[in-house]
């Protein structure tokens, strides 16, 4: 990517995506804890996944600045509940941020490797001019439902996420912790 100087709004982003995710991690319970998950626990994660990825559009347009590239990190549960965050540059160029909570499922019935995911949350980085090419908008923050289908093999994954209209976004996986 090109560097550019952190204009003042990209810091304050920055400063409240950074914000969110420590009262997240504060939210969750210590490592050392050695107690059973209780149902309903939604805190408790087995499980770190750190992910990496390239985005393509449907179609071309003038206005995109750069390859939207991505780095993440998702937590989950063995019921299959996700969470994550992923910090990636926009089509346009702008630092942008999604925090999201889902769920996966095995496609046993085909491959005990194959998985499909849903996750839903908020987009925050569309702003200033190009704030209304993710709608509805509200200063830049955005819902958003994603689909993917994926394929993970011991440690290793791979997955395919649907961006909408506007494109796809490839991914590759590792777990790198518990």
């Amino acid at each position: 990517m090109i560097a550019r100087s952190v204009s003042s709004d990209a810091r304050r982003a920055l400063s409240r995506c950074l914000l969110t995710a420590l009262l997240c991690a504060a939210s969750l319970p210590g490592a050392a804890e050695e107690r059973e998950p209780q149902p309903g626990d939604w805190r408790r994660f087995d499980s770190t996944y750190l992910q990496l990825g390239y985005g393509a559009h449907w179609d071309d347009s003038d206005d995109y600045r750069g390859i939207p590239a991505l780095i993440g990190l998702e937590w989950s549960r063995n019921n299959r509940a996700i969470a994550g965050i992923s910090l990636f540059n926009n089509s346009f160029g702008q630092f942008s941020q999604y925090v999201y909570y889902g769920r996966k499922w095995q496609l046993s019935r085909w491959d005990e490797a194959l998985t499909v995911k849903l996750s839903g949350g908020i987009i925050y980085g569309y702003v200033g001019e190009f704030e209304d090419r993710l709608k509805p908008s509200w200063n830049g923050f955005v819902p958003a439902i994603i689909p993917s289908l994926g394929w993970k093999k011991r440690n290793w994954g791979f997955d395919v996420a649907i961006l909408g209209g506007a494109g796809v976004m490839l991914l590759v996986g590792r777990d790198v912790g518990d």
